[in-house]
């Protein structure tokens, strides 16, 4: 038995076992027991491999020691960031992922600041293969008399609609405090929204090999505005909802 992903022919690296068994364990995770499996390279050397059990998971991971990235925004410029899984079943997924802003702790707030730290959260219930439930909650600094100005929150459901190998994706999502892009605009921040994205199946025109998706949308956004006709002359703060 081999198993590679190796696309070259012979493969320059793959795992070959005397006997494999493939067990389903639920709709995201496959276990695969072998015996005598090793690593051979270059169809000649060969390296065992003390492991019998291999875990096939098709939901999404985050690998590596930790991630670099950069948000000029919310983080100050360039970030680094850990995640743990604290709940890991077939159907619930809890991930904290701490985050430190390296370049805000350099050159702005010091190496200790609560506001050069932050954390993620993203806790996602699988009900089937076709329907997920996303929560994301986010704080760009932990200080928490903070909160109203560095909190982001998205709640997402995700369902396939059609066969599986054409589904259409309606996206209905609830967001607060977060960052949206507008194509004149730019990001902005919007202090609630509520709407529904619909991403159609692969469309193949002919034979050509161009693909085609479509997306429709609507969107129900309340967020602040520099706009005096839009409000009104008694009002607490400078919000509309559009």
């Amino acid at each position: 038995m081999r198993f590679t992903n190796d696309p070259f022919s012979p493969p320059e690296l793959e795992v070959r076992a005397d006997t494999a068994e493939l067990t389903r364990l639920n709709e995201f995770q496959d276990e695969i027991i072998t015996t005598n499996s090793r690593l051979v390279f270059d169809q000649v050397f060969s390296v065992p491999i003390f492991q019998d059990r291999i875990l096939i998971d098709r939901r999404e991971q985050e690998p590596g020691l930790f991630n670099i990235g950069f948000d000029d925004d919310d983080r100050g410029g360039l970030f680094i960031e850990r995640g743990f899984t604290i709940v890991n079943t077939p159907r619930i997924r809890w991930r904290l992922t701490p985050q430190y802003f390296v370049q805000r702790a350099i050159f702005e707030e010091g190496f200790l600041d609560l506001d050069s730290l932050g954390v993620r959260s993203n806790f996602d219930v699988f009900f089937d293969e076709r329907t997920t439930l996303t929560a994301a909650t986010s704080l760009t600094s932990l200080d928490v008399t903070r909160y109203r100005e560095t909190l982001r929150n998205d709640l997402r459901l995700q369902r396939a609609l059609g066969s599986p190998g054409s589904s259409a994706f309606p996206d209905p999502a609830i967001h607060f405090s977060r960052s949206l892009f507008n194509g004149s605009l730019g990001f902005q921040t919007v202090q609630s929204s509520f709407g529904a994205i619909f991403t159609s199946p692969v469309i193949a025109l002919g034979t050509s090999g161009v693909n085609l998706t479509y997306q429709a949308s609507v969107q129900r956004i309340t967020a602040d505005t520099d706009r005096a006709d839009l409000l009104l002359p008694d009002r607490e703060d400078d919000r509309i909802t559009l």
